[in-house]
């Protein structure tokens, strides 16, 4: 309302989609007339770009904003850094990682990746839960519940950002197992550390984290089995060349400084001015002028 009052134009901002909606009904009716009173609306996906749309009925301008990760901080050096991360967890350099970073929550789907886990995992093979939440007890059972799976699921409890880059760094997959996940950053932070990526379909960004070739997506999270299997099947050195076009797909869809130039860009057109380079550029020339 204040927007319209000094002739402005409001952008709404939202990271809902259709698998992330708790409440419908009257509800959805609220949200619509609220939505109405917006000229645009920036998302980071494209499952929410096609939830306004579902609420707006005149065509609206939608930006895109993707929520962003410290890139640098997560990006995976060389094969030097995995041994290293390796030896400091105290974990063989032969074992086959999997990794889910997130809360122990049922949301988080972490109970039946973790059955998923046990009913076919070899002896090499390792999954970690970096993170805490109510179901550790319940995962420690599943954990302890075999002989043949001593150390082999891993709970590391809460974790800071050196220790979840740590595991990200020391895994050969990471898994994502969500049934309610709007935009989840972890899955981001795994691309940019060049792993293969897991993703359950009810994620909000699933589409711009899985690209071409880079990873497996969960149909199901209460059957994750599947794709499971075929990561712990696979040629390593194909895990190897699709950890690298995660990276690849990252850098395209989630690099900051390229995000926010596209975003600013996007503003700019929508309020009828330039593009972000072509202000900057006459803003030069414009000071040269100023100058002479």
């Amino acid at each position: 309302m204040t927007a319209k009052a000094i002739g402005s134009q409001a952008v709404f901002w939202s990271e809902g989609h259709f698998h992330s909606t708790r409440y419908r009904g009257i509800v959805d009716g609220v949200r619509r007339a609220a939505l109405e009173m917006y000229d645009a609306f920036a998302v980071p996906n494209q499952r929410s770009e096609a939830w306004i749309r579902s609420f707006v009925k005149n065509e609206r301008p939608i930006l895109r904003l993707p929520n962003t990760v410290q890139e640098d901080f997560f990006f995976y050096p060389d094969q030097d850094a995995r041994n290293r991360a390796r030896r400091e967890l105290q974990i063989s350099r032969d074992a086959r990682i999997l990794v889910q970073v997130s809360q122990l929550h049922a949301k988080k789907g972490v109970i039946p990746l973790a059955r998923a886990f046990a009913n076919q995992a070899a002896p090499d093979q390792i999954l970690a839960f970096v993170g805490d939440g109510p179901l550790r007890q319940e995962l420690a059972s599943i954990a302890n519940s075999l002989p043949s799976l001593s150390g082999r699921i891993i709970l590391t409890g809460f974790a800071c950002p050196d220790t979840v880059r740590q595991w990200l760094w020391a895994a050969d997959g990471f898994a994502l197992n969500s049934h309610i996940d709007p935009n989840p950053l972890a899955a981001i932070e795994a691309a940019f550390a060049s792993l293969p990526l897991i993703i359950s379909s009810k994620v909000g960004n699933v589409a711009e984290v899985l690209g071409d070739r880079n990873g497996w997506r969960i149909a199901d999270p209460d059957n994750p089995g599947d794709a499971i299997r075929e990561f712990l099947q696979s040629d390593l050195m194909e895990i190897r060349r699709m950890g690298v076009r995660s990276l690849q797909n990252a850098h395209h869809h989630f690099a900051r400084a390229r995000s926010v130039t596209r975003f600013l860009d996007d503003i700019f057109s929508l309020c009828g001015h330039q593009t972000v380079s072509d202000f900057n550029a006459s803003t030069k020339v414009f000071s040269q002028r100023a100058g002479e």
